[in-house]
């Protein structure tokens, strides 16, 4: 999609259109994805929580500063969160714990 469309975002910048499409971002969902997936990182939660809760907070605070140091940064306005496994699969404590903090930040 970006080989095909990246030029086109480009023209519009330069005619002074803002970039409409900013990025992704994926903060905590990430771990419970890759890559040990959700069941190795429901016992970490159990047996090494604050391991996780670092890990976490490197991931949010990597995709934050990631986007912020894009070359495209001062013209997004538009980021994409991919909201995955946020709710339903934990308890509500959990997920105020492990998921809400960074989703927030």
């Amino acid at each position: 999609m970006l080989q095909v469309m990246g030029p086109y975002a480009g023209m519009s910048s330069a005619s002074g259109y803002p970039v409409a499409f900013g990025g992704f971002a994926k903060a905590r969902s990430i771990l419970w994805e890759y890559p040990a997936g959700t069941a190795a990182v429901m016992k970490d939660i159990y047996r090494r929580p604050d391991k996780v809760l670092a890990a976490c907070d490197k991931i949010a605070d990597f995709t934050i500063n990631s986007i912020l140091k894009s070359p495209l940064s001062p013209g997004i306005f538009l980021i994409t969160y991919l909201y995955i496994k946020g709710d339903g699969w934990m308890s509500q404590k959990q997920f105020e714990t492990f998921y809400w903090p960074s989703l927030k930040k």
